[in-house]
C-alpha cells in the first residue's frame, strides 16, 4: 500500500523511473530483507544529482557459475543507483512515505514473514516434527528427520541469507540439526559445486542434508533429482523461462519419485 502510494506521487514519465518502483516491487515480494537494502539505496540516491555517468551494471551471467553473493549485491545497490539518480526530488508527502516505508522495512527486515512461516510449517509436517522458530525443544532423545529432501529457489542474495539464519536456528536441537542445510549460490568452485551434489544426491541414510537453498545459480547445470522430488520457489523470477529451469532440477530422467512437485 505505502510502496503504491509512494509510486502515484513520484509520477513515473520515463522508463528509469518505471523500472526503479519495479524493483522495489520485486524485491517487497521476495523479502522484507531485500526490500529494505534496496529501499536505502534507493532513499539515498532519489532526487540527487550528479556530473559523473554512473556504470551500469554487468549482466549476472557474465560468470559461467554466476555471481558471488557480494558482486550481486554491488550490482543490485548500482543497478538501483543508476535508476534513482538523476529522478525530481519527491515532495513533501513522498518523502514522508519513503522515511515511513525506511523505518517499517527496518523493523521488520529480519522477523519471519508469512512464507517463512508457511515454510517452516512443511518442514514440520513432512519432514522434522520438532522444527520451530527459534530452535526445537530440548529433550533426551533429538527429534529426527525423514529422507524427504527439498529445494528452496530464492532468486536474491538478502533474501538467501535471511532465510538461511532463520532455518538454521529453526533446526537448532533436531538431530544433526546443523548438518541438514546445504548453500548453493554463486561463484561456488567446481569442488565446492559437487561437493554439494555429491551429498544432496547421494543416500539420505549416509547425508544428513534434507534442503538445499539456492539461488538462481542453481537454475541450469546441475541435477538434484536422486533423492529429491520436490521444490518450493520462495521468491517467483518475472522470467518464466527461469521457473521452468529450476522446476528442471528434480523434474528430469532418473527421478525416483512418480511425482514432482514444485510449489
Amino acid at each position: 500500500m505505502l510502496l503504491a502510494q509512494y509510486a502515484a506521487l513520484l509520477k513515473q514519465k520515463n522508463r528509469r523511473s518505471r523500472l526503479g518502483i519495479a524493483s522495489l516491487q520485486k524485491r517487497l515480494l521476495s523479502s522484507i530483507e531485500a526490500f529494505a537494502r534496496t529501499l536505502a539505496v534507493h532513499a539515498k540516491s532519489v532526487g540527487e544529482r550528479t556530473d559523473q555517468a554512473v556504470a551500469s551494471p554487468s549482466s549476472p551471467d557474465d560468470d559461467e557459475y554466476g555471481e558471488d553473493e557480494t558482486t550481486s549485491d554491488e550490482r543490485s545497490d548500482s543497478q538501483m543507483t543508476l535508476l534513482s539518480v538523476g529522478l525530481a526530488a519527491p515532495s513533501t508527502d513522498a518523502r514522508s512515505l519513503l522515511e515511513r516505508m525506511t523505518s517499517l522495512a527496518e523493523q521488520s527486515r529480519r522477523a519471519p514473514g508469512p512464507k517463512v512461516l508457511a515454510l517452516i510449517d512443511w518442514i514440520r509436517r513432512n519432514q522434522c516434527k520438532a522444527v520451530q522458530l527459534g530452535g526445537a525443544t530440548p529433550t533426551r532423545s533429538p527429534a529426527t528427520w525423514k529422507d524427504r529432501r527439498l529445494i528452496v529457489f530464492t532468486e536474491y542474495a538478502d533474501t538467501k541469507r535471511y532465510l538461511a539464519a532463520i532455518l538454521r536456528a529453526a533446526f537448532d536441537g533436531t538431530a544433526d540439526g546443523e548438518l541438514r542445510l546445504m548453500e548453493f549460490h554463486g561463484g561456488m568452485s567446481d569442488r565446492q559445486r559437487e561437493e554439494v551434489q555429491r551429498a544432496f544426491n547421494g543416500p539420505p541414510a549416509q547425508y544428513p542434508v534434507r534442503i538445499l537453498l539456492a539461488t538462481d545459480a542453481a537454475r541450469e547445470g546441475v541435477n538434484h533429482q536422486g533423492y529429491c522430488a520436490g521444490i518450493f520457489h520462495f521468491d517467483v523470477p518475472w522470467n518464466p523461462a527461469r521457473l521452468e529451469q529450476r522446476n528442471g532440477r528434480v523434474d528430469r530422467t532418473l527421478q525416483r519419485e512418480k511425482e514432482v512437485r514444485c510449489r
